[in-house]
């Protein structure tokens, strides 16, 4: 495939994702279909299909997309606790349209997902070398347990629309997490110890 087929291709595959933003904005997600993003993207069928395998298909891989944005601003390794999660609620916020529909169809969050895989045998290591005493399998329930009420933060955030600031958001994660999140900074700081 040659720079201008690839240049076509992300661009339809943005104007997709764009229809689907735009959509959301005054429909429910179980309520759009196929023909609603073409005829919003100005598209035909055929490039929807060149693309996504169904509506679902273009939910799930559009959090992917998104959830790229996340990981990268929690692996930032300054002022852990607050900076990077009011910069994730600033994302989410920025992306709330989305995010309302997802959080409400998805069975995991982003956490879930993006982090544990990113932060498995880190947090294996500070276990052992901080004495958590977290084996692998606490360790995968810890992070699930993490995730899924950072998720039910994030969707009654989104339900209330924003209606705290992402600082706001930021100090309530650290008082509800207050001894995960000292594990987690623990995890920040040994990978930064090691990258020096």
């Amino acid at each position: 495939m040659n720079i201008a087929n690839n240049s076509r291709f992300a661009t339809t595959d943005d104007k997709i994702r764009q229809a689907l933003y735009s959509l959301l904005r005054y429909k429910n997600f179980d309520n759009i279909t196929v023909k609603d993003i073409c005829e919003q993207a100005n598209l035909h069928r055929s490039s929807f299909y060149t693309h996504y395998t169904d509506i679902n298909d273009l939910l799930i891989r559009t959090e992917q997309y998104l959830s790229k944005g996340i990981t990268n601003i929690l692996q930032h390794n300054d002022n852990f606790l607050l900076y990077n999660f009011e910069k994730m609620f600033e994302y989410i916020k920025q992306n709330k349209i989305f995010y309302k529909a997802y959080l409400r169809y998805s069975i995991e969050s982003f956490v879930e997902k993006e982090m544990y895989a990113k932060f498995k045998i880190p947090l294996m290591n500070v276990a052992k070398e901080k004495k958590f005493y977290y084996n692998e399998s606490e360790l995968d329930y810890q992070m699930r347990f993490f995730g899924a009420g950072l998720k039910a933060i994030c969707a009654r955030w989104l339900e209330k629309d924003c209606k705290e600031t992402p600082k706001q958001m930021a100090d309530l994660i650290n008082k509800q997490y207050a001894n995960s999140s000292r594990f987690f900074q623990n995890i920040i700081d040994n990978n930064s110890e090691n990258q020096k």
